[in-house]
């Protein structure tokens, strides 16, 4: 396992996620990638062509514009940062916009990732039956092995 992708959204599932996708990256010595998607409401199906790749959050708010989803984004990343301190590893963060799940799998299918480390999200079953939720979606469509924490 060389590579290892963190879909970070700053919540406290996120947050469980990605400390179990630390250690992993630090048993096999993966790089990671810890990515944040901006959702595009009006688009469910758009896959961000403009992904922006940093090797820190504050170079990450340098290359934006200062619009309040750009501006939330960073500091949700900042938030991952954190986690990361000190650990030794080599960490890319990046942030796109568009539909989650369909980012999520494509960013990991360009990046050719060996893992998906996402939290799972419990949400009504009356929602998930009709619109699905982004960690059964990125399950059934990722090309890579999928890490869900509850």
């Amino acid at each position: 396992m060389k590579k290892i992708l963190i879909a970070f959204d700053g919540s406290d599932n996120a947050i469980k996620s990605a400390k179990k996708g630390i250690s992993i990256a630090q048993a096999y010595n993966a790089d990671i990638i810890v990515l944040y998607v901006i959702k595009k409401e009006s688009s469910s199906m758009y896959v961000a062509e403009n992904s922006v790749y940093g090797d820190s959050p504050r170079q990450l708010s340098l290359m934006l514009s200062n619009t309040s989803p750009e501006k939330a984004a960073v500091e949700i990343l900042e938030k991952a940062e954190e986690l990361f301190e000190d650990r030794g590893l080599k960490i890319k963060y990046l942030i796109a916009e568009g539909h989650v799940a369909n980012n999520i799998c494509s960013i990991a299918e360009e990046e050719q990732v060996d893992l998906i480390v996402m939290g799972r999200r419990g949400i009504s079953s009356f929602k998930k039956f009709f619109l699905g939720s982004t960690s059964a979606s990125v399950v059934q469509a990722a090309k890579t092995s999928v890490l869900l924490d509850h």
